[in-house]
C-alpha cells in the first residue's frame, strides 16, 4: 500500500507539471488518470488497514488467535476452518471490543477481519456463533465484502470527521462569549464549521447511496451461504432474532470510555451484521414469539406494510424480518412458519393497506398542502379584491383549522378497546408511525438502562410478550409529580394499565393518555394540551384579524373635481359683399 502511495504521489506531482499540455495528448490524459486511479486501487487492496485504523481510533481491539477461540467455542472452530478449506479461503482474523453491546462486523478483501464485543463470546452458544462467522465468510465467498468495505470508506470517513468536528462550533460560539474582541474570529471559524459539518454529512449520505442497494443484497446470499453450509437455515434466523434480543435486553455500561466506544462504533453500522436500530422492534418481541404460533404475526408488519420498503430503502440493511423469512424457505424449510405467513397473507386486505398509506400521506403533507393553498386565496384577495389584507385572516384560518383536524385525532374513546399484547401490536400490518392507533396495555414500568444507545424514551412498558417505549408529553412531568410517582412504581413493580397512542416506527413507541394502578391516584396526561391551545390562540387572532379587515375604511379613490360650466358664444354673422 505503501508503494502504492508513493506511485500516486509522484503520478499526481508529473499531472501538476503537465497540466499545461494540450488534453489531445495521451501522455497528459495517462498522467492525470493513473493520479486519480492509484489512490483509489491503493484504497481497496489497503481497505483492511484503513478499517483497522478508524476502528482502532475510538477504541482498542484485542485480537485473538483461532486457537484461543477454540477452547472455548470448540465446534466454531471446526466449522470455520472446514468452511474456508471448501471455498479456499484464508483463516479469519478475530478481534474483541471490551463491550456489553452486541457488535458484530466484518470487513477485509479474501480474509475476513471480525470485530465482536466481548458479550457476544459469552451470550452465544458455540453454533451461534459459527453460524455468524460463517455468514461473514459468505460475504467474502461472493466478493461482497471486498466491495462494501471499499465503498464504504468514504462515507464512514465523512462521518467520523464530521463527528469528531461535531463539537468544535459550540466551543468556538462559547469562546467568542467569553472574549468580546476577538470573539468575532471565533464565531466566524464556528459558522465555517458548521458549514464542513453539514457538507460532510451530505457527503455521506449522496456517497452511500450508489451502495444500499448492494449492501442489502449482499445479506440474503451470505444467510442463505451460512445456513447451506451449516446446514441449518432454522438455528440461524433464530441466532439473528436472538441477536436482535439481545440488542434490547443487554445490560448497561455507564462509564465515559465506554459510551464514547459506543458511540464511535455507530459509524460502522455498514459493515455489522444487521442494523441494530431496526432490529429494535423485532428484538424486543422475538423471545416470545420465537418459541410459538406468534412469530408470523410479529414479521406480518415488516413482511406486509407498504411503509416497511420506505424504511429498507433508507436503511443499509434488510429488515430483519424479512431476512427471517427468506431464511425459512431455505431447506429444510420451516413449514409451521411458512403456513402463519401464508395464513396471514390471505387475510390482508390490499386495500386497506393503500388506503392506510393513502391517510398517512394525507396526514403528513396535507398540512403544508392546506395552509399553501390558503396563500393562494390571499394573494389573489390581494390582487383582485377591494380587500386586499383578506389573505392574513384566510392564512391564520387554515392554519388554526389544520391544527384542530390534528387535535380530533388525539381524542378518541379508550373505554371500548380491549387489552392487547405488545407482540401483537408491533406485528399489525395496519398500524403507522404517523398516525396513532389507540390501545390499552397492561404490563410493568421499567426505567432506561438496557437498550442499545440508550434510545428512546425515560420509561418503558413491558408484559409477558415484549417491551414498548412510553413517551409522557406531559410539560411538567420530568419535574413534577408525576415523574416521582412513575418512580415509585418502577421501583415496585406495580403491575400497571396504559391508554395512549401507539406508533409503529422502528422504534416501537406508546404516547401515554392516561396511567392507572392500583392503590394510586390516576395519573392523566392531556395529549394535546399544547395543541389545543394553539388552535385557542390561532383562532382569536383570525377573528380579530377578520374583524380588522371588514371594519377598517378601505382606501377611496380621490373626488374628482365637477366639470365647469360651458359657456356658449355665439357670433354675429359679418355681413357679406355683394356680387357685382
Amino acid at each position: 500500500m505503501a508503494k502504492l502511495c508513493f506511485l500516486a504521489i509522484a503520478f499526481t506531482g508529473l499531472g501538476i507539471q503537465l497540466s499545461d499540455l494540450a488534453w489531445e495528448d495521451w501522455q497528459s490524459w495517462l498522467l492525470v488518470g493513473g493520479s486519480v486511479c492509484l489512490p483509489l486501487v491503493g484504497m481497496f487492496f489497503g481497505n483492511h488497514v484503513l478499517w483497522g485504523m478508524f476502528i482502532g481510533l475510538g477504541t482498542s481491539v484485542r485480537w485473538i488467535s483461532l486457537g484461543e477461540l477454540g477452547r472455548e467455542h470448540p465446534r466454531c472452530l471446526m466449522t470455520v476452518e472446514e468452511i474456508c478449506q471448501r471455498h479456499r479461503l484464508p483463516l479469519p482474523k478475530l478481534g474483541v471490543v471490551k463491550l456489553k453491546t452486541p457488535y458484530f462486523l466484518a470487513y477485509g478483501i479474501r480474509r475476513v477481519h471480525f470485530v465482536m464485543a466481548a458479550e457476544l463470546l459469552t451470550a452465544l452458544s458455540d453454533e451461534e456463533l459459527s453460524l455468524l462467522l460463517a455468514q461473514g465468510l459468505g460475504q467474502a465467498h461472493h466478493g461482497d465484502l471486498a466491495l462494501v468495505s471499499f465503498g464504504s470508506l468514504i462515507p464512514t470517513a465523512a462521518q467520523m470527521l464530521q463527528s469528531r468536528l461535531g463539537e468544535l462550533p459550540r466551543a468556538l460560539r462559547q469562546l467568542s462569549i467569553a472574549i468580546p474582541y476577538v470573539g468575532t474570529v471565533f464565531l466566524v471559524l464556528a459558522l465555517v464549521l458548521d458549514l464542513i459539518n453539514w457538507g460532510m454529512q451530505r457527503l455521506a449520505d449522496v456517497s452511500a447511496l450508489p451502495l444500499q442497494w448492494v449492501l442489502r443484497l449482499r445479506h440474503y446470499y451470505a444467510d442463505r451461504f451460512a445456513a447451506i453450509a451449516t446446514g441449518n437455515p432454522q438455528r440461524l434466523w433464530r441466532t439473528l432474532g436472538k441477536l436482535a434480543h439481545l440488542v434490547v435486553t443487554h445490560a448497561p455500561e455507564n462509564t465515559t470510555a465506554a459510551g464514547q466506544a459506543k458511540k464511535h462504533l455507530s459509524a460502522f453500522t455498514r459493515l455489522c451484521v444487521m442494523d441494530f436500530n431496526g432490529a429494535i422492534a423485532l428484538g424486543s418481541g422475538f423471545a416470545y414469539g420465537a418459541n410459538n404460533e406468534m412469530l408470523g404475526t410479529l414479521l406480518s408488519w415488516e413482511l406486509f406494510n407498504p411503509r416497511a420498503n420506505l424504511l429498507e430503502v433508507q436503511s443499509s440493511h434488510p429488515l430483519l424480518g424479512r431476512r427471517l423469512h427468506r431464511l425459512c424457505q431455505v431447506p429444510p424449510t420451516d413449514e409451521d412458519l411458512q403456513h402463519q405467513v401464508k395464513t396471514l397473507q390471505r387475510q390482508i386486505s390490499p386495500s386497506r393497506l393503500s388506503q392506510g398509506l393513502v391517510y398517512e400521506w394525507l396526514l403528513t403533507f396535507g398540512e403544508p398542502i392546506w395552509l399553501g393553498f390558503a396563500l393562494v386565496l390571499g394573494f389573489v384577495a390581494f390582487t383582485h379584491s377591494p380587500l386586499p389584507f383578506l389573505g392574513v385572516p384566510l392564512f391564520i384560518s387554515a392554519a388554526a383549522f389544520s391544527q384542530l383536524l390534528q387535535l380530533a385525532r388525539q381524542f378518541p374513546r379508550f373505554g371500548r378497546l380491549s387489552t392487547l399484547p405488545i407482540t401483537r401490536l408491533l406485528g399489525d400490518p395496519y398500524l403507522s408511525g404517523t398516525r396513532g392507533q389507540p390501545v390499552q396495555m397492561e404490563g410493568i414500568l421499567m426505567q432506561r438502562g438496557d437498550r442499545l444507545f440508550d434510545y428512546g424514551s425515560e420509561f418503558k412498558l413491558v408484559d409477558e410478550t415484549g417491551a414498548v417505549d412510553l413517551a409522557f408529553v406531559h410539560p411538567l412531568f420530568a419535574t413534577g409529580k408525576p415523574f416521582s410517582r412513575v418512580l415509585t412504581l418502577v421501583e415496585q413493580h406495580k403491575s400497571v394499565m396504559i391508554q395512549g397512542w401507539f406508533y409503529r416506527t422502528p422504534i416501537p413507541m406508546v404516547r401515554v393518555a392516561k396511567l392507572t394502578a392500583e392503590g394510586i391516584k390516576p395519573l392523566l396526561y392531556h395529549h394535546g394540551s399544547r395543541r389545543a391551545s394553539i388552535v385557542a390562540l390561532l383562532t382569536l387572532l383570525a377573528i380579530a384579524t377578520f374583524w380588522w379587515t371588514f371594519n377598517s375604511p378601505t382606501p377611496s379613490a380621490p373626488e374628482s373635481a365637477p366639470p365647469a360650466e360651458m359657456e356658449i358664444q355665439f357670433e354675429a354673422p359679418t355681413a357679406v359683399p355683394p356680387q357685382p
